[in-house]
């Protein structure tokens, strides 16, 4: 039992340290968003100079490595006290909604331009937003908010866990709040509202024409 519970303890360091370095990776990714507000082209400059750090060989095998690693610790953890079921599924299932939203944001800024030996493109949530602006919103705001939540959530979790900080739950209920209120942010750049977008490089004019 004492094993075990050693065991449960590594595995909650483990996933609280990978948690933490992906949120910082996030935290910067959306952040940049807001640059276009100043202007278009420190928003350009600043994205190739990000692109230049987290796009290197190197540096995207750690992070997938991470986010595997923090997978892993997490189905090695036992199943939480019915107190804090809701919130621990909760927190799983925001997971699964950030994980998607990865898995098609790694499609359509690095596995097509490789394949069409272009940049990187963001017109095709841009277009989409256009063509069914109801369920291309809704679809792509909760992906964002539940994936936000999931993030800064897990921020707070895994400080604790490192017995970093002890927030309260309304102090933790408001950072989350203005944590979605920032992909917000990220959202209205992706849909045009902040910077220019042109229409999708990797999508033929009569799928997706804006």
């Amino acid at each position: 039992a004492e094993r075990n519970a050693d065991a449960v303890a590594s595995w909650r360091t483990i996933q609280a340290f990978t948690g933490l370095t992906l949120s910082a990776y996030s935290t910067m990714h959306l952040f940049n968003h807001w640059l276009a507000i100043h202007s278009q082209d420190v928003y350009d400059n600043a994205l190739l100079a990000l692109r230049e750090l987290y796009q290197h060989p190197a540096a995207e095998m750690a992070g997938a490595a991470t986010l595997a690693l923090h997978i892993y610790a997490g189905k090695q953890l036992p199943s939480t006290a019915k107190s804090s079921a809701i919130a621990a599924r909760f927190q799983r299932y925001t997971g699964y909604a950030l994980s998607t939203t990865l898995a098609i944001h790694v499609v359509h800024a690095r596995v097509l331009p490789a394949m069409e030996d272009a940049p990187a493109d963001f017109a095709f949530i841009h277009s989409q937003l256009h063509r069914y602006p109801a369920l291309g919103y809704a679809f792509f705001g909760t992906l964002m908010m539940a994936g936000t939540y999931h993030t800064y959530n897990g921020i707070w979790t895994s400080w604790q866990r490192l017995g970093a900080i002890n927030l309260r739950s309304r102090t933790r209920f408001g950072l989350t709040t203005l944590a979605c209120l920032v992909s917000l942010g990220a959202l209205a750049g992706l849909s045009g509202h902040l910077y220019y977008i042109g229409r999708p490089l990797f999508r033929t004019p009569r799928q997706f024409a804006l």
